[in-house]
């Protein structure tokens, strides 16, 4: 497993990614606070059980740190958005059975989990974009980085 190096925000910008925002940054909103806490590519990922990525792919899978900043319970599938894109702005789509954020975090509750995408083999260029209110469509965050 690799471990994050450094920040790749020449790169994004680019593209038109513009962002100050790293792995370690919180993302603020009066819903919810989201940090991307750690990143990391490797070929199998370990839940109940190991598995193992396809030839020529790879697994980025990334911790995130989730505080519900209200006081009712909010759902992780129907609050707040978190899309994953390779360096040239091409979509990666998450596995879903490997996610593991809670879908109800309770009100002031700090939740952590993980989401894990499958990956082109060789790929370390990587940005989300963050929505962490849906109901303020544009507030959109990016976070930009390169896994090494």
């Amino acid at each position: 497993m690799n471990a994050i190096d450094q920040v790749y925000d020449e790169a994004f910008e680019s593209k038109g990614i513009d962002t100050d925002l790293s792995i370690g940054s919180t993302i603020e909103s009066k819903q919810f606070s989201i940090e991307a806490s750690k990143a990391i590519l490797s070929k199998e990922h370990v839940t109940h059980k190991a598995f193992e990525a396809k030839e020529g792919r790879s697994f980025l899978i990334m911790d995130f740190i989730v505080t519900n900043n209200t006081t009712e319970t909010q759902s992780f599938l129907t609050s707040f958005f978190i899309n994953g894109f390779l360096e040239n702005g091409t979509v990666i789509e998450p596995i879903s059975m490997y996610t593991s954020i809670p879908a109800s975090i309770e009100p002031k509750a700090i939740a952590e989990g993980q989401i894990v995408w499958d990956v082109p083999e060789g790929e370390k260029a990587f940005y989300l974009s963050v929505m962490p209110n849906l109901k303020e469509r544009d507030a959109v965050y990016y976070v930009s980085f390169e896994v090494q």
